[in-house]
């Protein structure tokens, strides 16, 4: 019993902090598929779905850096039998108190202005010390 207990404590850590040591460093850098960073950065977005649009998901993660704390992903989430396709969902999430919690999540319909250079140019004036090397720039 107190093994199932120190395992489940040792998970929740996990989940929350997703591995702390390797989120901060000089590149920026993209955690491997199934780490622990990686779902505790996937939680949050998760979350966000499930309470807002009862939606329970997976994701294929077509861009994710993380340096310094911060960490930009853009996802096209599914339903999890793979039948549906959902709107794709982009967020900039910030480390606070050993949890990844989303900072912003632009909008996405077809009149909001597009996700490029300027938009992530206003996310770094916006939070300073944002890394610009977790963003896809334009090249």
């Amino acid at each position: 019993m107190k093994r199932k207990i120190l395992v489940l404590a040792l998970f929740t850590v996990l989940a929350c902090t997703g591995g702390a040591a390797l989120a901060s460093g000089s590149k920026a850098f993209t955690p491997p598929v199934g780490s622990a960073l990686r779902q505790a950065i996937l939680a949050p977005l998760r979350a966000y779905l499930r309470e807002n649009l009862q939606v329970e998901a997976v994701f294929i993660v077509r861009w994710l850096k993380v340096k310094d704390g911060w960490a930009w992903i853009e996802t096209q989430p599914r339903s999890k039998d793979g039948k549906n396709a959902y709107e794709p969902l982009f967020a900039l999430l910030e480390k606070k108190e050993a949890c990844w919690r989303i900072v912003d999540l632009p909008p996405m319909e077809g009149d909001s202005p597009p996700i490029d250079g300027a938009y992530f140019r206003k996310l770094m004036e916006a939070h300073p010390g944002l890394p610009p090397e977790i963003f896809p720039w334009e090249k």
